[in-house]
């Protein structure tokens, strides 16, 4: 599998991926800031009701 971000592809593979991200720690910081911030806006806890 080629693993990409938008335009930006990563490399094939995961540990293509993986050393793109090390190489690139800024692009690695953006994917992580969007996937926290998903996270958070999607985030429904579970009440005893």
């Amino acid at each position: 599998a080629f693993f990409s971000y938008g335009d930006i592809r990563l490399g094939q593979g995961r540990e293509s991926a993986k050393q793109y991200l090390r190489e690139h720690p800024e692009l690695g910081q953006e994917i992580e800031q969007k996937i926290r911030a998903s996270a958070v806006t999607t985030y429904h806890p579970v009440t005893n009701d």
